[in-house]
């Protein structure tokens, strides 16, 4: 009877680590779906600004934030964040509470990335925009 309850107990303990992880992974993927989200209104934001300016907005993530959000020299306004998406410094953040990256360039356009649930940049966990 013991081992019967021991393996009993052993699979409930498999099943909640299994419950546990799929809880994790869902959220994962929950947050990354917000950051390609995010990365495609903001490209399609900057490409809207630069339709109207001839070129993209430049400066670090909060300046092309601000120009975005109204402060250029038509007050035209291109993109609305999400609620709690600003850093203290007023650069748009991703779910994981990392600013976004945003580069531009002639020849390649946009690149939005995000450093993903690590935190980091550079790795197989960031998440990109896909232009």
């Amino acid at each position: 009877m013991t081992g019967y309850l021991a393996i009993v107990l052993a699979l409930i303990g498999l099943a909640g680590l299994y419950v546990v992880r799929w809880s994790f992974d869902a959220d994962v993927r929950r947050q990354a779906l917000i950051c390609r989200t995010d990365t495609h209104n903001l490209s399609a934001a900057m490409k809207g600004y630069q339709r109207t300016y001839g070129k993209f907005p430049v400066g670090d993530n909060a300046t092309i934030l601000k120009a975005l959000r109204g402060e250029n020299p038509k007050r035209s306004h291109f993109f609305d964040v999400r609620s709690g998406s600003l850093d203290e410094h007023g650069a748009f953040i991703d779910p994981w509470r990392t600013p976004y990256l945003i580069e531009t360039n002639l020849t390649n356009g946009i690149s939005i990335r995000s450093a993903g649930p690590n935190r980091g940049f550079g790795d197989a966990d960031d998440v990109t925009n896909p232009h």
